[in-house]
């Protein structure tokens, strides 16, 4: 009786030892992750749980100009000018018709007389020729600074449920010729 009794406290004492050491455990980890929040608030201004997202995200555009606006750098880039399709917030651009363009380019706008390049038809069945369109009006922009804009109309037959777009291409009443040329392939179709 008396060795069960040894081996019932030997037993005990393993299970006590092995709870304290848990416990032991469970304390050292709970100081060393207070150390480490503490370490991170002391350097960043943001909550933990927020600057541990923030360290795991990879940005995909760096550009803070693409996605601001450029007047106002705090506020959103939310309006697509219609010439030089940077985004802008409410307040930095104003309708012409149906297209918004920035300050510089609604003066160029109102000042210059357009003509019509081209007229594209499109539908929701075919959308590519639309979308070659303004990749390459956005090229010429970019890559030789001649200010075009597009118009959209749309014809509905609702008989037929089926929407019919017509993108309108202007260009400066000077430009035409040049714009023309870089537009042939649209204008031969």
């Amino acid at each position: 009786m008396e060795t069960s009794l040894v081996l019932g406290l030997i037993l005990l004492n393993i299970v006590l030892l092995t709870v304290l050491g848990f416990f032991g455990f469970l304390i050292f980890k709970m100081l060393r992750d207070k150390q480490q929040t503490q370490n991170l608030q002391q350097h960043s201004p943001y909550h933990p749980e927020i600057q541990k997202r923030l360290d795991e995200v990879t940005f995909t555009n760096p550009y803070k100009e693409d996605i601001f606006c450029p007047y106002h750098p705090q506020e959103p880039g939310e309006v697509q000018c219609g010439m030089c399709a940077r985004f802008f917030c409410p307040k930095c651009v104003r309708p012409m018709k149906s297209i918004y363009f920035c300050k510089e380019h609604m003066a160029l706008y109102l000042r210059s007389q357009w003509q019509e390049v081209l007229t594209l038809k499109t539908n929701s069945n075919d959308p590519e020729g639309g979308v070659r369109l303004y990749e390459q009006k956005q090229e010429l922009f970019t890559t030789q600074q001649v200010p075009t804009y597009i118009e959209t109309h749309y014809k509905i037959d609702v008989d037929g449920d089926y929407i019919e777009t017509y993108l309108v291409l202007f260009a400066q009443e000077d430009q035409l010729t040049e714009v023309q040329k870089y537009f042939q392939e649209f204008i031969q179709h």
